[in-house]
């Protein structure tokens, strides 16, 4: 059980063990999928009443802009926010295959064996803060409870998966049913054939141009999460600025606090670098270059006590 106030920051590095692709590489997917009318992720738009021109000069824009991420490219051409939702959103859900987290033993199953017991389950000093639009780890923790206690009620397994808030700064891909009964999309890939739920979907999904993030109750509450803890994991993070910003990170008093972070594929000077972006308040830990992905960091550096 995690008794100390922890807190995990998730960017797309944190899912990647599960198939879900970096914002890079979602980036460069969408681009090679409206390359051509005839693929699945054109085919899928222009059944939501897109041509393909349109799409096509989406994707010349998108792939021209060499932004970092569509999110980053999104910020700055509101008037390409429905199309790209829509796009994010039809790509990630190719990624919502349940096997690859239950046969793929990585960190959501580590991090499962610190939770403790079903009764010791909302003890837990944790919260999670997650940059990316997938639900891979709220499905999994429901799910696995779900097939631990078969004898316990719906009721109860939500009150003990929302009683570890995990805080979708960004939105999300769509509620699951156990999330909201009156509008949800099952974690399937194949609910594409659910239009509206798709629609329902990508309209969970908040890009910044949108939301004022000093006031915004998500990012309140995150970084209030923030303030209280005692741990900080940075875990496959991007350390973009704006979202390093965001978070008040120049602002934290970190005397007492224990602040790590991944580094995957960092040289040492952009380590430093990056540490120096964020105000030497965040401290990056490796191994040795390249090695060091979420469950190394986690087995290396993170007692969850």
């Amino acid at each position: 059980m995690i008794t100390k106030k922890t807190v995990l920051v998730l960017g797309a590095g944190a899912s990647q063990p599960y198939d879900y692709p970096t914002g890079h590489e979602l980036r460069m997917n969408i681009c090679r999928e409206l390359e051509h009318s005839s693929t699945t992720l054109s085919q899928r738009l222009q059944q939501f009443g897109y041509d393909y021109q349109t799409l096509k000069n989406f994707r010349d824009d998108l792939f021209e802009s060499d932004e970092p991420s569509i999110d980053a490219f999104l910020e700055k051409r509101p008037k390409l926010i429905e199309l790209g939702k829509l796009v994010i959103t039809l790509a990630l859900m190719e990624s919502e295959i349940s096997k690859n987290l239950f046969e793929r033993k990585n960190w959501y199953s580590l991090l499962l064996g610190k939770l403790g017991t079903f009764d010791d389950f909302d003890k837990n000093r944790l919260s999670i803060i997650t940059f990316n639009y997938d639900r891979s780890l709220d499905y999994f923790l429901f799910t696995t409870l779900s097939k631990r206690y078969p004898d316990k009620k719906e009721a109860e397994i939500v009150q003990k998966v929302q009683s570890i808030p995990i805080i979708h700064v960004y939105g999300q891909i769509g509620d699951l049913p156990w999330q909201n009964k009156s509008s949800f999309r099952f974690y399937d890939p194949s609910t594409f054939a659910n239009q509206p739920a798709v629609q329902l979907s990508y309209k969970n999904i908040r890009i910044m141009h949108e939301i004022d993030t000093e006031k915004d109750p998500l990012f309140v509450k995150a970084r209030e999460q923030l303030e209280q803890a005692e741990k900080i994991y940075f875990l496959g993070f991007g350390y973009h600025q704006m979202n390093i910003d965001r978070l008040h990170v120049k602002d934290w008093k970190v005397d007492g606090k224990e602040i790590l972070g991944t580094s995957l594929g960092m040289t040492d000077r952009e380590m430093n670098d990056t540490m120096k972006r964020c105000y030497n308040n965040i401290t990056l830990r490796v191994l040795h270059a390249g090695s060091q992905d979420v469950i190394t960091f986690l087995r290396h550096h993170v007692s969850f006590t």
